[in-house]
């Protein structure tokens, strides 16, 4: 794989080393085929949106994500303010940030520590492992997140305590399927 960059708009994973590439596929009787650097940790990033949606969807169904978040593409990227400002309300999506920060606020527990505390153990039982705070790229990215802090969604979650950092985890690849 020679194209594409690293993402530089956290400085922390800009510096990651850009050939890291492995890939792990566990089948349903349980064979296990794994190739390239499995053993690397990295950064989960937006796809810890993808549990806590998962997460989420265990604990209340999918109805609760198709109510309070939506389920339509945005044709908005990823971490796009605009969904917010466009749908007044309904994020449209669990997989763009201010969809993924309602889709958070779902999380069962009546504070930020329990709601913490509930994701990290889902997240190591996805993985079959314990996961912790990836630190270097959890301080890179709260520097660096305006973007999602001017948002009125996350403005509000973050007076309840609710926002969680949860997409600073590291994991081995090989370790989430």
């Amino acid at each position: 794989m020679s194209e594409g960059k690293n993402a530089d708009y956290i400085p922390a994973l800009a510096e990651v080393n850009s050939n890291i590439f492995g890939i792990a596929l566990i089948t349903v009787d349980g064979q296990v085929y794994e190739k390239g650097d499995i053993n690397d940790k990295v950064s989960m990033q937006s796809i810890s949106k993808v549990f806590t949606m998962a997460m989420v969807i265990d604990d209340l169904g999918p109805q609760a994500i198709a109510d309070k978040v939506g389920v339509d593409a945005t044709g908005q990227v990823f971490n796009s303010i605009t969904a917010i400002e466009q749908y007044r309300g309904k994020e449209m999506n669990p997989c763009v940030n201010p969809g993924a920060i309602a889709t958070t606020s779902l999380v069962k527990g009546s504070n930020y520590d329990e709601k913490w505390n509930n994701i990290m153990t889902a997240f190591d039982g996805f993985a079959g492992t314990k996961l912790e705070v990836n630190q270097p790229v959890y301080i890179s990215e709260a520097e660096t997140n305006q973007r999602n802090r001017q948002s009125p969604i996350c403005c509000l979650l973050m007076r309840e305590c609710i926002l969680i950092r949860y997409s600073q985890l590291i994991f081995t690849q090989s370790s989430v399927l």
